[in-house]
């Protein structure tokens, strides 16, 4: 195995987020139809719950996914590999901050 160089890292990074963006941009048409960003987590107020509560839930559904892979290799789910898990929690993550923006901005 070839060592990754400094450069081709920050490279790699470059095109991860861009691709993250497009991804992103996509799953947010799909999942709030135009009704803020963060409208299918807001949902969980109607069950009591923080919204940034049920993404960290998400967030460790992701995890077990992961921990899963590393125990046997495998994932039983195709279509879904261990990339897309960490993917997702790149995702995820950027709601969190997301949502803490938005908590700044309010009065």
């Amino acid at each position: 195995m070839k060592a990754m160089t400094s450069e081709e890292y920050l490279e790699f990074l470059g095109n991860l987020f861009e691709a993250m963006l497009v991804l992103i941009v996509a799953k947010n048409a799909d999942y709030t139809v135009g009704k803020g960003a963060f409208a299918n987590f807001d949902k969980a107020h109607e069950l009591g719950v923080d919204p940034m509560v049920g993404v960290l839930l998400r967030m460790e559904d992701k995890f077990q996914r992961i921990k899963s892979f590393i125990k046997s290799g495998e994932l039983k789910v195709k279509g879904e590999s261990v990339e897309d898990a960490f993917k997702d929690i790149i995702g995820y993550a950027g709601i969190c901050l997301g949502m803490l923006e938005q908590d700044r901005r309010e009065p």
